[in-house]
């Protein structure tokens, strides 16, 4: 990867820290079963939290008992606050977004939540909480064929959140190459109008605190392994990046539409190494 070509594409961070591994790719190590989850294991039903085989809840989560903003079902998405998730050295990818419209928090009718799709299959949606000690999940499931979704405010406003404290994804299972992924859908989220942007906004929340973070960046070719690179195992360079905090990376729009191969590198505090593959779809309309 380092013989690789890169292009004067730059990236900014705002919080945090991650390692290269395109080359040697490990097995992230001791990870919470709600991170597992979230990386595209498929939901499964919990008895009469999930209502029906068809329910979007996580059933890894901890439920808080008799607590009127707890996780559960909520017409056609499952949200609300939950216990403690056990955590470890793990890269969360917690928000992936194109456009994240700020909004006043308290009073907020609903979020609109667009996307573009290589393909006509269900989209899945997850919010989680950015808030240090807040332990708060959104999932539902949209149907193919839809590329938007209406998410009612009620919740989010009962918590008090704004765009500061939530991170928002969207993911599809699509087949690149003969292998199956999981592959993320950059959301546009706005309350009214949505304003145009250049690039992608990726939050991550490190289970430890790191070191570094490099950042590399490929083209996916037809039989599914990164090509041509836009960025190689870049470091970020901000010094500190604490453990259960947000990091942003900016990640600049690439020239042509398609999916693209990300790569997260980190190494932790005690010198072991992490790292996230994320595969994501690019339009090519901004």
């Amino acid at each position: 990867m380092g013989n690789s070509p890169v292009r004067s594409m730059s990236v900014n961070v705002t919080a945090h820290h991650i390692s290269p591994a395109w080359k040697t790719p490990i097995r992230l190590a001791r990870l919470s079963l709600s991170f597992l989850f979230f990386f595209g294991l498929s939901a499964q039903p919990s008895g009469a939290q999930a209502g029906s085989p068809h329910s979007p809840c996580d059933p890894n989560l901890r439920q808080r008992e008799q607590d009127s903003q707890g996780y559960r079902l909520r017409g056609d998405r499952c949200e609300g606050i939950y216990l403690q998730a056990v955590s470890g050295n793990s890269l969360l990818v917690a928000s992936f977004t194109n456009s994240f419209e700020a909004f006043n928090p308290g009073s907020l009718d609903k979020l609109s939540l667009e996307w573009s799709s290589p393909a006509n299959t269900p989209v899945r949606l997850r919010a989680n909480a950015l808030r240090e000690k807040l332990y708060y999940q959104m999932d539902t499931t949209v149907a193919p064929g839809k590329a938007a979704y209406s998410w009612p405010g009620e919740v989010l406003n009962a918590l008090h959140l704004s765009k500061p404290d939530i991170g928002v994804v969207g993911f599809i299972d699509y087949v690149v190459g003969g292998e199956n992924r999981t592959i993320y859908l950059p959301l546009r989220i706005h309350e009214k109008a949505r304003t145009p942007t250049h690039g992608y906004e990726l939050v991550l929340v490190p289970g430890s605190q790191l070191k570094e973070i490099f950042v590399s960046l490929a083209k996916v070719g037809p039989d599914g392994r990164p090509h041509t690179f836009l960025i190689s195992d870049r470091p970020l360079r901000r010094g500190y990046y604490p453990a259960e905090r947000g990091t942003l990376v900016e990640i600049p729009n690439p020239d042509s539409p398609g999916i693209y191969y990300l790569e997260i590198g980190a190494t932790t505090m005690y010198g072991e190494p992490l790292t996230q593959q994320i595969w994501f779809y690019h339009d090519g309309v901004e």
